[in-house]
């Protein structure tokens, strides 16, 4: 399970009037009709900048990315330093996996306008999808230091200190994303995970109890609670956990192969079990479990 749910922010800065028609159909995300009827206007209408730009963001909405991208293009020398054209063309280029231009994009709207946390929060964004987890951890800290009670930056911010091996002080996020959203079992997963990852495992195990009682079907509650007791040696209740993630979820690999090592931990001697687990995982694309099929299952 990836550790975050990754969310972009988006917003609009434009302050001028548009036509009270076309403004209500993006308004109630009637983006074909929006796009009809700006271009309707814009037959004699061709320079309204603000009609454009309304334009262009019924068209990200709808999908339409390079068409998107064409209105951008040709506002930006028609509107100096505007901001929001910057932001809305990263966003394209994340929806096209370019990246590297999101990541510019983003930069460009930052240096117009620094103090809108939304830009560096998307700037963050783009350093998690490239897996640059300093230089996102670093934009997320720019987006808290504006907004510091932003609940995505702070869960995007301890995942990418997660993945920087940060522990500590992704414990310290998910504690205070928590604290803003306390029912999120998904949440409370990923601060479980961490516990884990600190060898904090009675801590854990209270921590993804909490998520039980929110979510009791959710299978990864129990494949992280076998993790806990399996790293506490209680391999009977880590097996018990894991049966319960695989009775929920029969596909999720990664359990059966966990149970298979568990089963190991239990006997030695039998190991039938095991490589029944083995077997699965490697079938569903664990590549690990071949190694144990090799060195366990004859």
């Amino acid at each position: 399970m990836r550790s975050v749910v990754l969310l972009v922010c988006f917003f609009s800065t434009t302050t001028n009037a548009q036509p009270a028609y076309i403004l209500q159909s993006f308004n109630q995300k009637d983006y074909a009709g929006c796009i009809i009827q700006s271009n309707n206007y814009l037959i004699n209408q061709p320079g309204d900048t603000t009609v454009l730009m309304l334009r262009a963001k019924c068209r990200y909405y709808k999908g339409e990315y390079y068409s998107c991208i064409n209105d951008l293009q040709n506002l930006k020398p028609m509107v100096k330093n505007h901001a929001e054209i910057y932001n809305y063309l990263g966003l394209c280029f994340i929806k096209q996996g370019d990246y590297k231009f999101a990541k510019n994009a983003f930069s460009d709207a930052i240096g117009i306008e620094p103090k809108q946390y939304q830009y560096h929060y998307n700037l963050g964004y783009v350093y998690v999808l490239s897996n640059k987890w300093t230089a996102a951890i670093d934009a997320f800290t720019d987006c808290l230091q504006l907004n510091p009670n932003l609940s995505d930056a702070l869960i995007n911010r301890a995942f990418a200190y997660s993945m920087h091996k940060q522990f500590e002080l992704s414990l310290l996020d998910y504690n205070e994303a928590i604290k803003l959203e306390p029912n999120r079992a998904d949440l409370l997963i990923k601060r479980g995970m961490v516990l884990i990852s600190l060898k904090k495992n009675r801590q854990a195990v209270q921590t993804l109890m909490l998520a039980r009682s929110i979510e009791p079907t959710n299978a990864h509650v129990f494949y992280n609670l076998g993790r806990a007791y399996f790293q506490l040696n209680d391999f009977y209740k880590s097996v018990c956990y894991l049966d319960t993630a695989i009775s929920i979820q029969p596909n999720m690999e990664i359990a059966l192969f966990n149970r298979g090592i568990a089963w190991l931990e239990l006997s030695m001697s039998n190991t039938h079990k095991a490589c029944d687990d083995f077997s699965k995982a490697a079938k569903l694309g664990y590549g690990e479990a071949w190694e144990y099929l090799k060195k366990y299952c004859k």
